[in-house]
């Protein structure tokens, strides 16, 4: 049985999930969600944000040469 926060909790993932905002399911009996198997997209998105954190470690050194 849920109660207060949980229970909201569970009432905004059912929205996400339902809206396909999310891509996953809650499985009421164990009480969890299950996300399943990432799919192309997650790991373009992890890509990008590897990609961005190298680029912004980058122009520091980059405005220490423009600046010399």
């Amino acid at each position: 049985m849920l109660w207060g926060q949980q229970r909201v909790h569970h009432r905004e993932l059912f929205m996400f999930i339902s809206l396909g905002a999310l891509k996953c399911r809650i499985d009421a009996v164990k009480d969890v969600v299950d996300m399943g198997q990432a799919d192309n997209k997650f790991y373009q998105y992890k890509k990008l944000l590897h990609d961005g954190d190298i680029l912004l470690n980058c122009v520091p050194k980059l405005t220490r040469v423009i600046n010399v």
